[in-house]
């Protein structure tokens, strides 16, 4: 790989395009490595490191075309390795810290940096939601989180999948966490499935921070009442909050 900086041109987007056919000579030089993760991230730790150099000495726009080049090959090859170690998940979650880190340092055009890692967050399935919906916030402010709003909205309304639904909502509960929203929080809340009983232990938790005790009784009630699978949870958490609203616990 050419890391010459010269050959990337700094702009409000980052792309990582010119680095994907090389990272992806990391997972494809030998089948049997598809087996071997250690070959895989000595492989990967050459374009990691090179990176992190780059960082050191103010080149935060090369830093991230190839963090992110990273990022999304060892997401788009993660179900093809057998990665029981763990090594493979160990470098994604530094490579998004790493990545995080770059891109706080750099002006970039916010609604492309919204759209793009939402994508990136939606092609993630192995465990990493946490980490990715936080390199998502690393832009948002008061000022600007109505437009990565907008984007989670739009796509809610758009997909057909129930399983990416639900990512799209946890990511806007963990927005409206973040700028202490408790109306919309509650009001995403109630877009769940009437049956998902994840609905309502964030809306009987959110109560209870409110210091609205009896609304969060009432909540579990409800779930008790609607959820089929995973009751149990809501009856345990349901006694839980009855005992120490009477001072047993």
């Amino acid at each position: 790989m050419d890391f010459s900086s010269d050959k990337l041109e700094i702009k409000d987007k980052i792309d990582s395009s010119s680095f994907h056919n090389e990272i992806q000579m990391a997972f494809k030089s030998s089948p049997l490595e598809y087996s071997n993760p250690k070959e895989i991230i000595n492989k990967l730790n050459e374009y990691k490191n090179k990176a992190f150099e780059l960082f050191k000495i103010g080149k935060f726009y090369e830093s991230a075309c190839i963090y992110k080049g990273l990022l999304e090959k060892c997401i788009e090859n993660l179900s093809y390795i057998d990665d029981k170690s763990g090594l493979i998940g160990d470098f994604l979650f530094q490579s998004i810290s790493y990545y995080s880190q770059s891109i706080s340092e750099l002006n970039i055009d916010e609604n492309y940096f919204f759209e793009d890692s939402v994508n990136l967050y939606l092609k993630e399935d192995y465990g990493f939601s946490i980490e990715l919906s936080r390199l998502i916030l690393t832009k948002i402010n008061l000022e600007n989180y109505s437009i990565l709003e907008k984007i989670i909205k739009s796509k809610i309304l758009t997909s057909n999948s129930k399983y990416l639904k639900e990512k799209l909502i946890n990511l806007a509960l963990t927005l409206y966490e973040l700028i202490n929203d408790d109306k919309k929080y509650l009001d995403i809340c109630n877009t769940l499935p009437i049956n998902n009983w994840e609905r309502y232990v964030y809306v009987a938790n959110k109560y209870v921070e409110m210091g609205l005790m009896e609304k969060a009784v009432e909540t579990y009630k409800e779930g008790i009442n609607n959820v089929e699978y995973d009751k149990e949870i809501l009856e345990e958490k349901y006694t839980f909050l009855q005992k120490k609203i009477i001072g047993l616990d």
